[in-house]
């Protein structure tokens, strides 16, 4: 509260004022302060040191009240309260203390209402008289009056004498005469929304708790055995895909929102909780001020003023309560830009003009084009966003479940848990994390396991719970992967991933009878639903995540060749690489998909390799050396250059290195996708995304197919760095590329075009483990690792081995980095990446205590190596006092497990 208070200043006057934030807008806030503020400060006005621009101001007319526009200024809003019964309050505002401002607040001020002061014109205005033992200074003039009890505004100080009784104007006066001049210069004047007290019999208000509470709840339940759980999310001013250094985030809280209801728009894609979120809305509304907001599904809605007021009136949590009472009005599931939803919430807020409507609105970033919103011109929207969650709030929902049924230790259900999470390809959000520790009840191990079994144990669960009826029959796992395999077949093929329920249970019972399997199909659609695995879709149903459906498709896969032969064929499973992954894990030893994924993604790469004919020998890391002079960045740049030159590349892509003063963010944009279709870069990167999935899940395949598959990996990865040297110039110079649909950003890049162009060099390989890391390894693959590592002399595809054992560690690593370490050059680019990979496992990295001694060693052996020229340096030899000093910080109360 005291942050929204502000001092107002200007660079000549040496006077001094006050103001509070009662609104806000995307880029700025507005403030309250008293007329003879601005007058006394004249030109040049300064709201905490920030230019302000005056919006009105009426003490000229008889009013001492004015409003001012800050552009970038930050703060919440004070709520304000029309009503003056209070007789206590508060005041927080500006004095000088040795001729410096400094903000004060006073406490016990005796407060009497109803006051009417007679302006210059003969008008009479709302008044509040202020009685303190504290004098309060002219700077004060502008404050806030707080009550006591709410932390509401209930008024503007008017101090010109300076003395133990003043005055100050109401809110009411506020909202009497400035209604239409608010409106005229199109400032939100919801904040000046009356505040109502809801009066309801002790039985209504025990019927609306539980309503409420019951809403909620049902909205945070994913499985039917699952108890609920609820982390308040943030709301942020950017999309959750903004990858701009230019541009600070700024985040609000939900509670907020709560305290002063405003007109917004809060955005977040499919699974990131916003029905969650509605619902916590209106049951924090409730339990914190006893306000009545009320949700709203916009799909279940008719386009017009009657049938809307009609089905709001009807489902309101009392019958005592009126639609007049309600508070804030939450829209929810709107999605895309329906005609429809647009008309209805129009009518909304028409008809419940005086009070404020929060949207949420579904986004598929993918698909910008389809999801703007055609808001009511009646009044001012702001937009929030919603993010999935960050590692902290994993935590928090890893500890609550730890609470109900303890798992592991936190820190190690944390790391596996956003493992996991990144391997199956699916958001950060509470029920994902919920679906994956559901899993980990069976059984839990530290180190990832086979995604296909993951998933075989939820299933087991869900169909061996309480909830089917006595007299239905449990339907068995294996029957519901059969016949669901077949029906999700028939998706695919039909690229058509909604359905009704009668024609679910017709397809059902079609593939029983033919299979002459007896199961009661219905009972396999119930519990289906109930756990959230089917959920509503417009008319009917779909599986609220794909993998769902590649999951039970990779089972059909296993029962049916020719399907199989249709996903793996003319690389189709590129559009679904979980159907490989769950695949492969289903037996551990598919063959069939090793064998033709190498194939594959040799042809792709060769594709690739042939089209865009970057130079035999190309190697930019074989020559780099630790610490490059200017000289040798330069001749590593102009290396580059001479080969996108000599490349195939078409000529918008050359035309940045033959004219290097030329933008060429332009022509690219313009001709990029012909250019990666002709390439076929995408098919590249998401062949190798399948091959990695697919070798981590095969334990049991064939060891030579194991290793082949590996071999034309590293090939594949080998030929997307190159195309990435090819374009560091470029995104050393713009920040940013986008190739058919691939986007590459600099984050956290600074420097000149020359810094950041060595610095992206330098990260290729690091970020290729990034990208690659959890879809290849597991525990399982360490020996396979190793043994490549031996048979292979291409340095790139052994430093890609040696990035993954770092990161990860498995039994063994330590060897053979120090055997790496002993026969490296010393000034080599690859021991300064081990270096630097080691010194952010060091810093960064949740790490065990023994493998934080280890990392010590080998951080020391790396720096004697290459500072002191030791040829083998040992663990005996590495206590040189001034290496000791090099080694970075760590923060091991929070990172060590």
């Amino acid at each position: 509260m005291i942050d929204s208070v502000v001092l107002i200043t200007c660079k000549k006057a040496s006077v001094i004022g006050t103001g509070f934030i009662v609104d806000l807008s995307e880029s700025g806030r507005y403030i309250a302060t008293c007329g003879h503020v601005v007058n006394n400060l004249g030109e040049g006005l300064l709201v905490e040191g920030l230019p302000a621009i005056v919006k009105f101001n009426g003490y000229d007319s008889g009013l001492d009240l004015a409003i001012l526009y800050v552009n970038n200024l930050e703060g919440m809003p004070l709520i304000l309260k029309t009503s003056t019964n209070s007789n206590s309050g508060k005041v927080i505002g500006f004095s000088r203390l040795l001729n410096k401002p400094k903000k004060e607040q006073i406490n016990g001020i005796k407060l009497k209402t109803n006051i009417k002061l007679k302006c210059e014109d003969g008008t009479e205005i709302n008044a509040i008289k202020l009685s303190s033992k504290e004098t309060m200074d002219k700077g004060y003039s502008g404050s806030p009056i707080i009550c006591e009890k709410s932390n509401t505004v209930l008024g503007v100080v008017n101090i010109k004498s300076g003395n133990t009784e003043n005055y100050g104007l109401c809110v009411s006066s506020l909202l009497a005469n400035y209604t239409v001049q608010f409106e005229s210069s199109h400032i939100n004047t919801e904040f000046l929304r009356q505040n109502s007290t809801i009066e309801l019999s002790d039985l209504a208000m025990q019927i609306v708790n539980e309503n409420l509470d019951i809403e909620f709840k049902s909205s945070l339940k994913s499985y039917a055995s699952q108890k609920t759980n609820w982390i308040e999310p943030k709301l942020h001013l950017l999309a959750d895909d903004a990858k701009s250094d230019l541009l600070d985030d700024k985040v609000f809280e939900l509670s907020s929102l709560i305290d002063n209801p405003k007109s917004v728009v809060i955005k977040g894609r499919q699974q990131y909780g916003l029905s969650c979120i509605s619902n916590f809305l209106i049951h924090s509304a409730w339990q914190r001020k006893n306000a009545i907001w009320l949700r709203v599904e916009i799909g279940k809605l008719t386009p017009s003023e009657q049938a809307i007021t009609t089905y709001l009136a009807g489902i309101l949590p009392s019958t005592e309560l009126k639609l007049s009472q309600v508070e804030c009005i939450v829209i929810d599931e709107v999605a895309g830009n329906s005609q429809q939803f647009e008309k209805n919430i129009e009518i909304i807020s028409k008809v419940f003009c005086h009070i404020p409507i929060v949207i949420m609105q579904t986004i598929d970033y993918s698909n910008q084009g389809g999801q703007t919103l055609e808001l009511p011109k009646n009044r001012t929207f702001l937009e929030f966003n919603v993010w999935p969650l960050n590692r902290t709030e994993v935590r928090d929902i890893v500890s609550k479940y730890n609470d109900h049924k303890y798992i592991a230790e936190e820190t190690v259900v944390v790391n596996r848990v956003i493992t996991d999470l990144t391997a199956l390809n699916i958001p950060r959000t509470i029920l994902n994390c919920l679906t994956l520790l559901k899993i980990y009840e069976i059984e839990f191990d530290e180190s990832p396991v086979n995604r296909t079994e993951m998933i075989r144990r939820v299933l087991f669960l869900l169909f061996n719970v309480d909830d089917v009826p006595h007299y239905k029959t449990r339907p068995d796992v294996k029957d519901c992967e059969f016949i669901l395999g077949e029906f999700c077949e028939g998706l695919i093929r039909g690229h058509k991933f909604d359905f009704t329920r009668m024609y679910f249970l017709k397809v059902i019972t079609k593939i029983c009878q033919g299979r002459e399997i007896d199961v009661e199909v219905d009972v396999i659609f119930d519990v289906l639903y109930a756990n959230n695995i089917l959920i509503s879709f417009q008319s009917g149903y779909k599986f609220k995540f794909n993998y769902w459906v590649f999951y039970f498709a990779a089972h059909r896969m296993h029962h049916n060749s020719l399907f199989a032969g249709y996903i793996l064929e003319d690389m189709n499973y590129t559009s679904y690489p979980e159907i490989i992954e769950f695949y492969c894990g289903i037996d551990r030893q598919r063959n069939d998909a090793l064998i033709v994924l190498s194939k594959d993604i040799a042809e792709i790469t060769n594709t690739v390799r042939v089209k865009c004919e970057i130079p035999e020998g190309f190697d930019i890391y074989g020559t780099a050396s630790w610490d490059p002079s200017e000289e040798q960045i330069a001749d590593a740049r102009e290396l580059i250059a001479e080969s996108a030159l000599e490349s195939k590349l078409p000529d918008t892509v050359k035309d940045h290195y033959a004219d290097r003063g030329y933008d060429p963010v332009r022509p690219i944009r313009q001709t990029i996708n012909k250019v990666m279709d002709e390439y076929s870069l995408l098919k590249l990167i998401k062949a190798t995304n399948a091959g990695a999935r697919a070798l981590r899940n095969s334990d049991y395949a064939d060891t030579p197919n194991r290793h082949e598959l590996l071999g034309k990996l590293m090939e594949g990865w080998k030929q997307l760095t190159d195309v990435l040297l090819i374009l560091s110039p470029m995104l050393a110079h713009k920040g940013n590329a986008s190739l058919e649909g691939a986007d590459f950003y600099l984050i956290g890049f600074t420097g000149t075009p020359s810094e950041k162009f060595y610095k992206i060099i330098q990260m290729i390989p690091a970020n290729l483990i990034d990208w690659y890391l959890d879809e290849t390894y597991s525990s399982k693959m360490a020996p396979l690792l190793f043994k490549f590592y031996d048979n292979e002399k291409n340095r790139m595809y052994r430093h890609i081995i040696n990035l993954m054992i770092i990161n990860k560690r498995p039994k063994g690593w330590l060897d053979q980095i120090k055997e790496f370490i002993h026969k490296e050059n010393k000034n080599s680019y690859y021991l300064s990446d081990i270096y630097r990979e080691l010194r952010l496992q060091y810093t960064h990295s949740f790490v065990s205590k023994s493998d934080i001694v280890h990392i010590e060693k080998l951080l020391l052996m790396t720096m004697e190596k290459h500072y002191l020229g030791k040829r083998k340096p040992s663990e005996n030899s590495i206590k040189h006092k001034e290496l000791q000093k090099q080694l970075p910080n760590r923060d091991s109360e929070n990172l060590d497990i």
